[in-house]
């Protein structure tokens, strides 16, 4: 091995986790959705689902929007709190509560769980 190998070897174990900050903040940039603009008709659509999902127990997929990211979420509507502007979503496995703020899209399911 010569010195040349040696310098290459050093100055690469040094620059790689730099270069891998830098590209997965450039992955990150490239992959982040702009917060859904939302009108007051589509509140009363959001409003109108939640209430009929809360009355028939019917299943609701909701999307929220999260710093720059879309998540998806299924499962029975057990409780909607506007004094903590949040609402209880019960999938198979765990209650999870969802700031109705960070919800861009709410649609009611055809198939039980």
């Amino acid at each position: 091995m010569t010195t040349f190998d040696r310098g290459n070897k050093k100055w690469t174990s040094l620059m790689l986790p730099e270069h891998l900050t830098m590209l997965k903040e450039w992955k990150k940039e490239q992959n982040y959705i702009k917060r859904p603009e939302i009108d007051e008709y589509q509140l009363e659509d959001f409003q109108m689902i939640m209430s009929q999902a809360l009355t028939t127990q019917q299943p609701v997929l909701i999307k929220t929007w999260n710093d720059g990211e879309i998540f998806t979420v299924e499962g029975l509507l057990q409780d909607v709190d506007p004094y903590h502007n949040e609402c209880v979503l019960q999938n198979s496995l765990v209650n999870k509560r969802i700031q109705i703020s960070a919800i861009c899209d709410i649609r009611l399911c055809d198939d039980v769980l």
